[in-house]
């Protein structure tokens, strides 16, 4: 669907801060890395949250891992607004020569309705289906929005107050789920998607957990293993927000170990921190709350793996 410039620059100005963005040579928010290294490789799959939305390139976990983690060689390859769907098709495509210690899948709440549609954010996306009890891509080739002709510029402005308006409906988790929802129906009626073998109405449960197995499947084949991360919402670190329903991490809990998958929940992390781990405004983590994060997620490496 999308991903970033190879050796793409950027001042990506929101109403939370202004960093500055710089892409690798394969277009991921990462270093460079020279082929054949001798280190065990720790790849880490995500989206915004892991892309480092709204800090600055030190700031970002993985990078505080990086450091923290020197014996391993650490590539981060996620980009803002994949799912997991469009992570499997990063880790299908990513090849590198060296050991494979760890694949590790942040997840976040949102997620499994990304699993489920064919639009997301804007943007027409690829999308699995299951099949003769075996993964079918669709959707593809993937249309192109008229939008993307021109590309994105780098704005140096403060936003506007529409674009302020304009930004949080865009963040809005239930204005996403209702506009994949009619535009997805939509393609169904036009007949561009058929599905099969499929469970209708589960919210992206199902097509999710066999994403999941097939992504623990190409970490065993490079002789790693999958590690699955659960990012917590700010409205449950909040403690507000879900009206009684029980958080999103139980399902994905359920899956992983279904699948015999390593799992992790930052929610503990996050609700023991002294200081805000969230920006005042949105729903992304601050600096603080990446290396909440980073800590936790040392921790389990060193004690489980």
């Amino acid at each position: 669907g999308w991903k970033g410039a190879p050796s793409g620059n950027a001042v990506f100005v929101t109403k939370n801060n202004k960093t500055v963005l710089r892409n690798n040579s394969f277009g991921y928010r990462d270093v460079e890395h020279e082929e054949g290294t001798e280190k065990e490789i720790i790849v880490f799959l995500g989206d915004s949250f892991t892309w480092g939305h709204e800090v600055q390139f030190d700031e970002m976990f993985v990078n505080i891992l990086r450091d923290k983690l020197s014996q391993y060689e650490i590539f981060n390859l996620s980009h803002r607004g994949h799912g997991t769907d469009q992570q499997l098709l990063t880790l299908k495509r990513w090849h590198y020569g060296g050991p494979v210690k760890l694949v590790i899948l942040m997840f976040s709440e949102n997620d499994f309705g990304d699993n489920n549609s064919i639009f997301r954010y804007g943007k027409p996306k690829p999308k699995y289906e299951f099949y003769n009890n075996k993964l079918v891509l669709t959707n593809i080739p993937v249309p192109k929005a008229k939008e993307w002709e021109k590309g994105d510029s780098a704005d140096s402005k403060k936003p506007s107050l529409s674009d302020r308006v304009k930004w949080l409906i865009l963040q809005s988790h239930f204005v996403h789920d209702i506009s994949f929802r009619i535009i997805n129906s939509k393609f169904f009626k036009t007949g561009r998607i058929m599905r099969k073998n499929t469970q209708e109405g589960d919210g992206g449960v199902f097509i999710t957990k066999q994403i999941l197995k097939e992504l623990r499947d190409d970490a065993i084949e490079r002789n790693g293993k999958l590690l699955v991360i659960a990012i917590p919402s700010k409205e449950q670190i909040l403690q507000k927000g879900h009206g009684g329903h029980a958080p999103y991490q139980l399902k994905l809990e359920e899956i992983c170990k279904s699948l015999d998958i390593d799992y992790m929940d930052l929610a503990p992390d996050f609700k023991k921190a002294f200081f805000r781990t969230y920006y005042r405004l949105g729903m992304h983590w601050n600096n603080y709350g990446n290396r909440v994060a980073a800590n936790a997620i040392y921790n389990c490496i060193k004690k489980e793996f």
